[in-house]
């Protein structure tokens, strides 16, 4: 099986090919299935099952069905080796560095039209508002607040270009 990766089905073993190597043929294991556990196209394993419980041979359907434990099998190794790769120093740091890259990168980009930057300021300046619990009428007073604020700004510069002229 692990030679043509085929999952397997054996209903009596004492009639098989492999009655030869079977271990426990004596005790009344007649019936087998196995199916291989694949990741990324390759097997890693094999998941067998055998001596059913009930007296009935194991059939397509019960292969079918350990076909499909093998999948999510090879997919929780998966997932595992994943976050040990992930929980790594070493990959934490190549993700953080890759993402101020990425970040450096944008901000570039943006900060070559500050309006851009600004219009993308206040949409997250909205969203991490409206996230807080924040309500229409809070938001309105915020950004109201950051209006007053422009406004007082400009006034105090305005006040220092004309004591600069009248100089």
């Amino acid at each position: 099986m692990l030679a043509t990766g085929q999952p397997l089905l054996i209903e009596d073993l004492a009639q098989s090919d492999f009655t030869e190597v079977a271990r426990r043929l004596t005790r009344g294991q007649r019936s087998l299935i196995s199916s291989p556990i694949v990741q990324n196209q390759n097997i890693i394993g094999v998941i067998n099952a055998s001596d059913p419980k009930s007296s009935r041979p194991f059939n397509l359907d019960d292969l079918h069905l350990l076909e499909v434990v093998a999948l999510f099998v090879g997919k929780s190794i998966q997932v595992v080796q994943l976050q040990s790769v992930l929980n790594s120093r070493f990959a934490q740091m190549a993700l953080a560095q890759e993402a101020q890259q990425t970040i450096g990168n944008a901000m570039a980009y943006v900060s070559e039209n500050p309006n851009q930057l600004a219009k993308i300021l206040a949409k997250s300046f909205f969203k991490e508002m409206t996230k807080a619990g924040f309500s229409s009428t809070q938001i309105i007073h915020a950004a109201t607040e950051i209006i007053g604020q422009l406004n007082s700004s400009l006034g105090k510069h305005s006040k220092r270009l004309k004591r600069g002229e009248a100089d």
